[in-house]
């Protein structure tokens, strides 16, 4: 009988046997747990102590248990997602002065040194371990920045994959028109990752606000610009930067569990995922936003439990280890 660990809502819990049971983490019912992960028999999951990043592991059999060990504290270095295998742990953190960029760093356990393998101008997350351990996968997207260093927005995000062995890092999936999340290695040389159409940062905004300072601006000089009528405001919504929208409530259909290999398109398995993960004997679990549901080897589907917005799912014995 599998366990599914999951995060909703900034809140860690299990679905085992079709029961549901929310689990303590360190720091009380207010802790907000950023990521989780399992290996070697083991549930880790990351919060953020003040300016502190931590991770704890709870035992994957019984994660009610005893108390939670301490497997790292990083002061001012917040960690968001994480992914383990033995004796190494994979985490999203953030060391850019504007808080935008965020980093793959790669800790050696239990002495906690660690590399940072995705330092550029760039926004990585998701780390996942290949099903040998031997490989990191993760995703990473650009940043774009005006001439004054801001973020107007971001490329679309693609598949990489990281050799700790021989630091090689390569590209495996990549479109200019979607952007790619969360990979996963499978069975027989296949790639699983969640699709989504990649969507700018609506320059109307933009657009606008530059006719408004130019209107201010000619009203203080006394210009010929301060006659002309002030922008209306944009219609609809604008869209926010990439990755950094709220988890809806059910995932779009246009977000698509994708199965794919090196040099081939790849294949729609389910649309509707806002969170998934590999089973050992290749079935998929995978949340819509308001269930947790399994995929069958032939197919067929069945609900495992009702829990709403599930941002990421985690299995005690998932083909991806970490």
């Amino acid at each position: 009988m599998e366990t599914i660990f999951f995060v909703a809502e900034g809140r860690m819990g299990m679905i085992r046997g079709g029961d549901v049971v929310m689990l303590p983490a360190e720091g009380g019912p207010e802790a907000e747990v950023k990521g989780i992960s399992a290996a070697d028999g083991k549930l880790y999951y990351s919060r953020l102590e003040m300016e502190t990043g931590c991770v704890y592991a709870k035992p994957a059999e019984r994660p009610a248990g005893p108390p939670d060990e301490a497997v790292l504290r990083c002061r001012e270095m917040p960690i968001y997602e994480i992914g383990g295998r033995e004796g190494a742990m994979a985490a999203v953190t953030s060391r850019g002065v504007d808080g935008v960029r965020r980093q793959i760093a790669l800790f050696t356990l239990p002495r906690g040194y660690y590399t940072l393998i995705a330092d550029g101008d760039e926004v990585a997350e998701s780390p996942s371990w290949g099903r040998d351990g031997s490989l990191l996968y993760f995703t990473t997207r650009a940043c774009r920045r005006d001439v004054n260093g801001r973020v107007t927005g971001y490329e679309p995000s693609a598949v990489m994959a990281y050799d700790p062995a021989t630091h090689e890092c390569v590209r495996l999936f990549a479109s200019p028109d979607y952007d790619y999340c969360a990979p996963r290695e499978g069975r027989a040389g296949a790639y699983y990752f969640v699709r989504r159409p990649y969507r700018e940062l609506d320059n109307r905004l933009s657009r606008r606000l530059a006719r408004l300072l130019g209107y201010l601006a000619g009203r203080l000089r006394g210009g010929k610009r301060g006659k002309e009528a002030l922008p209306a405001p944009p219609k609809g919504p604008v869209a926010a930067p990439q990755g950094r929208d709220e988890p809806p409530e059910v995932a779009p259909r246009s977000w698509e569990l994708m199965r794919a290999k090196r040099y081939s398109a790849p294949a729609v398995v389910k649309k509707g995922v806002l969170a998934f993960d590999l089973l050992e004997d290749g079935c998929i679990v995978y949340s819509d936003g308001s269930q947790v549901l399994k995929i069958h080897r032939d197919g067929k589907e069945k609900v495992l439990a009702e829990v709403p917005k599930v941002t990421a799912l985690c299995a005690v014995d998932a083909a991806n280890p970490g």
